[in-house]
Parts: C-alpha cells; structure tokens; sequence
C-alpha cells in the first residue's frame, strides 16, 4: 500500500514552539523540557528560567530560548536530523512517508 498524501499544515518553525521542546538536560544529560520561560529536567530536579531568545536559533538543531541541544536529533547522511518534540516528529515522518505532497493555498 502506498504511503498517504501529505498535505503541507503551513506550520511555522515557530509554531511548534507552543508545546514543550525536548532538550538535553546541561546537568544530567536527561530528557528535559523548554519553554519560552524555563527549562525543567525531570531526573535531576534542574530549572532555569530568564532564557535570552535567539530568533537565529529556529533552523538549528537547539532549542531557540536556552540553546540547549534537541533531545531528538540523529545524524543523516551526514546532516543532523532534529525535531522539538513528537508532533513535530510526527509531521516529518508523514512528509518523508508520503509519495505525493502538496501545499494547501
């Protein structure tokens, strides 16, 4: 069976930003979390807050706000592949999938 059509959402980078974006805990080096205010690590308790935006930070595999590493990033012929988070993942997956792709006008 072939894989669905992917229609184009028109999500902004930017707009992944509206749910936590998984980061690689500066302490432990864990799973933790980024939003536009702080960051949290669940296994070793650190949190930051104050984060200086750094709107050049939005195509790179790092989370805009701290500039901590992406917990979801994996080397691809010889380019990093990253996501912020599984919707994110998700939505490249459903485009690299699909045999056919469109934009929605």
């Amino acid at each position: 069976m072939d894989a669905p059509r992917f229609r184009d959402p028109q999500i902004r980078i930017e707009d992944l930003a509206d749910e936590p974006i998984l980061v690689l805990c500066p302490r432990c080096a864990g799973r933790a979390s980024v939003t536009a205010s702080r960051l949290t690590c669940p296994a070793c308790g650190l949190v930051r807050e104050d984060p200086r935006p750094d709107f050049h930070a939005w195509n790179r595999p790092i989370d805009p706000f701290f500039r901590e590493p992406l917990w979801l990033r994996a080397d691809c012929r010889g380019n990093t592949l990253w996501a912020f988070h599984e919707r994110h993942l998700d939505l490249i997956e459903r485009f690299v999938a699909a045999k056919l792709r469109a934009t929605l006008s």
